[in-house]
């Protein structure tokens, strides 16, 4: 006979996982290998069965509080979740006016810069998350803590132009607030205002980079300096050249910006100038010196390596301590390795072996939170907050080419080899990419391509191409 502790329709838990909570569907049944009543149980959308022996009556109350302090814990991931949402709901400093304000989904990673910032004494911060972890809603969570705090009479959001639109409809449909689209012309035009002793108007503005990247504009911000409450730069990594206009630009938004937040999908470790100049817009008073920042990145390199060894595998758990003693052979983080956190993370090193996927990739990211420039910089990889996503394997597919194939594409090769993109800017390497991919794609069409576009290849591509053209337009289907 089926125990009598459940009936269908009761709401239940798992013991062991407090946070899987389910609906029992149905009566149970012995199983005979076990000698244990089963019942189907509904989490969600899916239908498990499970041992009477695991389930518990959902109580009346539940506080996360009283289980952990009754032994009872759930998941890893519910526990961070958790950790987040007290630390948002009853902060160390307030910080609960941009929580549940979003029209958004809830992802504790997300308020990982807001954090960052707002211990931040400049208020200044670079958020380099990797592509579609969602820095939009980060930069919108920052605004909306903010304007609880103060004013924000001038909001000012510069974005690449095919992305002004996008920006505004986040906005306006995640957190209700309302940004007008304007051009770097109207910006310029709060000189004359400024000129006549008039306070600048308020304004919530987006205007894109490619507008506002003007003398005019430039010019005007350097010489009035107009108080921006907040200034946010999407694709931030087109401001790191210092001898063009977008880099001008940036350097006169931070002055005039008393809290400024940088956006960029670039992997910050590529290029340490790169870097270093984008800091240098930030904050300029602690980055001013490159050489001293490149001393500071060479101090930093112990911590890279160490989570580079972490993150392999097998992990190179020998490899990851190592790093991290050289850290203490430094001036600037010396005083890292004499803290109870950096010997917990010793402790955790030297049982890596025995820990879990998850464990590794939390391992990685507090071994990364060591970084020199973790107080400005914000970081966050698909890796660490998404592990069961979808890997991509990469295979080698090896092609045989026709001796007309092979012909052609060695042509491309000598047209770029011509153009020497390594001596020449990027626009140059870009062409040179696109002429390769375009060959690999479909060489009747790149033909066609190159005749249109590069005349001075004229000789190269013909008595090839034409042969494709009549006797192999069954290659354009691939």
């Amino acid at each position: 006979m089926s125990p009598s502790r459940f009936s269908a329709g009761d709401t239940v838990r798992r013991k062991s996982q407090p946070d899987a909570v389910g609906v029992i569907r149905g009566s149970g049944y012995l199983e005979e290998a076990s000698g244990e009543w089963i019942y189907r149980v509904q989490f969600g959308n899916a239908m498990r069965g499970v041992a009477h022996t695991e389930l518990e009556t959902l109580p009346d109350h539940t506080d996360a509080w009283d289980d952990i302090r009754a032994g009872v814990f759930a998941s890893a991931e519910a526990f961070r979740t958790m950790m987040t949402f007290e630390r948002l709901r009853r902060p160390p400093s307030p910080i609960a006016a941009s929580f549940g304000s979003a029209k958004a989904a809830f992802y504790p990673f997300q308020f990982k810069p807001l954090l960052k910032f707002l211990e931040n004494p400049r208020k200044r911060l670079l958020i380099a998350d990797d592509v579609g972890l969602g820095k939009t809603i980060e930069a919108a969570y920052i605004i909306r803590e903010l304007k609880s705090r103060m004013s924000l009479d001038r909001v000012l959001l510069v974005v690449p132009s095919r992305l002004r639109t996008k920006w505004k409809t986040e906005m306006e449909r995640r957190f209700g607030e309302q940004f007008d689209i304007v051009s770097g012309p109207r910006v310029a035009a709060l000189r004359k205002k400024m000129e006549t002793h008039r306070d600048v108007e308020h304004f919530h503005w987006i205007v894109s980079i490619e507008s506002a990247r003007s003398e005019a504009v430039a010019q005007f911000l350097e010489d009035l300096q107009p108080p921006i409450d907040i200034v946010v730069v999407d694709e931030a990594h087109r401001m790191r050249n210092p001898e063009t206009l977008q880099h001008r630009l940036g350097k006169a938004l931070s002055a005039c910006a008393e809290n400024m937040v940088l956006l960029t999908a670039t992997p910050v470790q590529t290029d340490l100038d790169n870097l270093y100049r984008l800091l240098n817009i930030l904050d300029d008073s602690e980055f001013q010196d490159p050489t001293l920042f490149a001393d500071q990145m060479a101090a930093n390199r112990p911590i890279v390596r160490a989570t580079g060894a972490i993150r392999s595998n097998p992990p190179a758990i020998e490899d990851a301590l190592g790093a991290l003693e050289e850290m203490r052979e430094n001036p600037y983080t010396r005083p890292l390795t004499e803290s109870r956190y950096f010997s917990s993370l010793l402790d955790r090193c030297r049982r890596a072996q025995d820990l879990h996927r998850d464990e590794l990739v939390a391992l990685q990211r507090d071994v990364n939170e060591l970084s020199l420039t973790g107080n400005i910089i914000s970081r966050t990889r698909k890796t660490e907050v998404i592990p069961d996503r979808t890997l991509r394997a990469a295979t080698v597919n090896r092609v045989r080419y026709t001796p007309a194939e092979q012909a052609f594409y060695d042509s491309v090769a000598d047209l770029c080899r011509v153009m020497r993109p390594d001596l020449s800017g990027w626009g140059r390497a870009l062409a040179a990419l696109q002429a390769f991919r375009a060959t690999a794609s479909c060489i009747p069409a790149a033909a066609r391509r190159f005749r249109e576009k590069l005349a001075q290849g004229q000789a190269i591509i013909d008595g090839i191409s034409t042969d494709f053209d009549d006797d192999h337009e069954s290659v354009a289907d691939t």
